[in-house]
């Protein structure tokens, strides 16, 4: 498959995930369509799992390029890109749901705690047990794809080939959940804090799933002029469908939960990695896949706007499927709009000719 190809299917199994976590959120916000329905529609949650396991993919795919291109990849450049993709955009959520919109119904928004605003804005929040989500929703999972960049950059030269890469993760995974746990403790036996002073509680189940991502690169690597067969396909995201299915009912034990989620991962990226996107379903699925970030911070506040402005003007006695089916629809067709216009305004490439400029010496226009 063509790069722009293999790009546009990453792009739809992004689009996949966003679909999947609006779905779930919507789902809380009409509790009435029954407990036995929210919890198959839960079943949205792995989309954060696949956002993970993608951006290990892109990333390696991205250094990969660079290479080739006879290009110097040092962390200072990689974490310098990383961070202008990834700060922007999340600050200009935390402004706008610490100050505009704190009222939401996914964050009780507290900007007078002012050591958490500073640690969201340094994308430490996951890493801090109150501070996870304390502005923005679903922060938690910036923060770690912050992590995953400085422990990707620390690991750049290790990313040559599929063993030294697995080996030198899991070490990096060790010494994180490892120190993250002696911290823990420590804090629990000192006067510093409490038992929930610190946090990361994302990090022993999560992790693995970026390395599956890294995996699946390295295997697509040496599938390079074979495609996938259907049948192939088919029982990959087959397999990644049980595994994500039995996720939490699976193996008990830490460790043989996170084996479990990260072999789904990479089942379900390598199942679609190379997979042609047509048709206009396909072409709306990679439309959302591009704005999958923005779309992720926005579509929250999209929750309370159409459930104030379309589900409350429904009739009384209208059924629940009708209400949860308005509220899918009409979340998913506010966010890409208003996403959109987010990634215009606060946009990576915009930053990045400013830096430019600014390290050129020029006057950057304004």
């Amino acid at each position: 498959m063509s790069d722009a190809g293999r790009l546009a299917s990453i792009d739809a199994l992004r689009g996949v995930a966003v679909l999947g976590v609006v779905t779930m959120h919507c789902s809380l916000a009409v509790p009435s369509i029954g407990w036995a329905w929210m919890q198959f529609f839960a079943i949205g949650q792995y989309g954060v799992d696949l956002f993970f396991a993608i951006s290990g993919f892109v990333l390696c795919e991205a250094v990969e390029r660079r290479r080739r291109r006879g290009d110097t990849v040092s962390r200072r450049e990689f974490l310098w890109r990383r961070g202008v993709r990834l700060w922007p955009l999340y600050a200009a959520g935390i402004w706008f749901y610490g100050w505009v919109y704190p009222q939401n119904s996914f964050s009780a928004a507290q900007i007078d705690d002012f050591g958490g605003v500073i640690g969201n804005l340094l994308l430490f929040n996951g890493w801090q047990l109150g501070w996870e989500n304390l502005l923005v929703p679903g922060g938690w999972s910036i923060s770690a794809e912050a992590t995953y960049a400085l422990l990707f950059a620390a690991l750049l030269p290790w990313l040559r080939s599929i063993k030294t890469a697995v080996l030198a993760w899991t070490v990096a995974v060790g010494i994180v959940c490892g120190g993250g746990e002696t911290l823990r403790a420590w804090l629990v036996s000192s006067a510093v804090g409490g038992s929930d002073a610190a946090s990361g509680y994302w990090a022993g189940g999560y992790m693995p799933t970026f390395l599956g991502g890294v995996i699946v690169w390295f295997l697509s690597r040496r599938a390079e002029g074979r495609t996938l067969t259907w049948r192939q396909r088919g029982m990959g995201a087959g397999m990644a469908a049980l595994l994500f299915a039995f996720r939490d009912v699976g193996p008990d034990g830490e460790w043989q939960r996170v084996i479990w989620i990260g072999a789904a991962s990479a089942l379900a990226v390598w199942a679609v990695a190379d997979l042609a996107v047509g048709g206009w379903p396909g072409r709306a699925l990679v439309g959302l896949g591009q704005l999958s970030y923005g779309a992720y911070l926005v579509h929250f506040a999209m929750i309370d706007v159409v459930e104030v402005l379309v589900v409350a003007g429904l009739p009384v006695g209208a059924s629940s499927g009708v209400m949860f089916g308005l509220m899918c629809v009409g979340v998913v067709a506010f966010t890409m709009p208003v996403a959109w216009l987010v990634e215009q305004v606060v946009s990576p490439r915009m930053w990045r000719e400013l830096i430019v400029r600014l390290r050129a010496g020029e006057n950057p226009a304004p």
